[in-house]
């Protein structure tokens, strides 16, 4: 019971779902309708995010990594690298082409931490499932204020879920989640953002 509580919070609160909600989350708190909202989230994941999980099918077809979201801290490698050099040139691109500036911010975060995990994953496997719960929440605080503290909860959750899967420690899992909090602050206070 408890082995299929923890997968169906792994699977359901993936990284990618909660990148899609977010996204669209921020595209909604920055346009002022429902289509420019659409409309900026689609050329968002459409440029950042499908690429990524595209290439991630496309090497779980081949055999080159165990799992769609999760896999050992060797095969990750690439993925970072892939995830920082899109991310960078999405980075640019939504600049260029004048997106809000949340999801400015929120892409040159995305970018920051993938960097960070990244350069932790050559001695580390740190969790990319607990830092995304961290984003979510922190990003859902820097929008709606402590209205949004009930999001907290998603941290934790997944925190448990991961340890009690065996797919990271206690240590990898708390860092995830403080490092990913860190940096969604940290840029959203740089850009202004932060309504608390």
């Amino acid at each position: 019971m408890k082995t299929r509580l923890a997968n169906y919070i792994s699977d359901i609160f993936n990284p990618l779902t909660l990148s899609i909600l977010f996204v669209f989350l921020l595209a909604k708190d920055s346009t002022t309708n429902l289509w420019e909202a659409a409309k900026w989230s689609f050329i968002f994941i459409a440029l950042c995010m499908l690429p990524i999980f595209l290439v991630i099918l496309n090497m779980v077809k081949k055999g080159k990594l165990k799992s769609v979201f999760s896999n050992p801290r060797e095969q990750r490698h690439v993925l970072y690298v892939l995830g920082s050099v899109l991310v960078g040139a999405a980075l640019i691109i939504l600049v260029f082409i004048g997106a809000p500036d949340k999801l400015i911010a929120a892409l040159f975060a995305g970018f920051v931490s993938s960097v960070l995990f990244m350069i932790v994953n050559f001695f580390w496997k740190i969790s990319v499932h607990t830092a995304f719960a961290s984003a979510f929440f922190s990003i859902a605080l820097v929008l709606y204020g402590y209205s949004a503290l009930g999001f907290i909860l998603l941290v934790p959750m997944m925190a448990w879920a991961r340890v009690y899967l065996k797919e990271h420690t206690v240590g990898q899992v708390t860092a995830g989640a403080l490092l990913a909090g860190t940096v969604i602050v940290t840029v959203f206070n740089i850009f202004n953002m932060v309504n608390l």
